[in-house]
């Protein structure tokens, strides 16, 4: 998280490099990593980079942050996309139940 901190993420491979640095301190289980990485995995969010929105692993994290306002956003985003037939937004509600 320190190396994380001393990046300036101004380009997509600056911030994929970031994200890499969140991947392996979540991974090692670094709670200050939970929310950062959640974030870059939200659709709800702006993109980071080149990596893929994945939102049950941004629920997964966000859960772990305890972000309470951030799973309200994404929870609201899957009701609206499962509406319209996104299936990653599906198996996200499928999982809240």
């Amino acid at each position: 998280m320190e190396l994380a901190a001393k990046i300036n993420p101004l380009s997509k491979s600056d911030q994929d490099a970031v994200y890499r640095l969140w991947y392996y301190s979540v991974r090692q289980e670094h709670a200050a990593a939970y929310l950062p990485y959640a974030k870059a995995l939200d659709p709800t969010q702006a993109p980071w980079g080149t990596i893929k929105k994945d939102p049950m692993e941004a629920w997964q994290y966000y859960k772990k942050a305890n972000a309470i306002a951030e799973l309200s956003m994404l929870k609201t985003w899957a009701t609206q996309e499962a509406a319209r037939g996104n299936r990653s937004a599906r198996r996200l509600l499928k999982s809240l139940r």
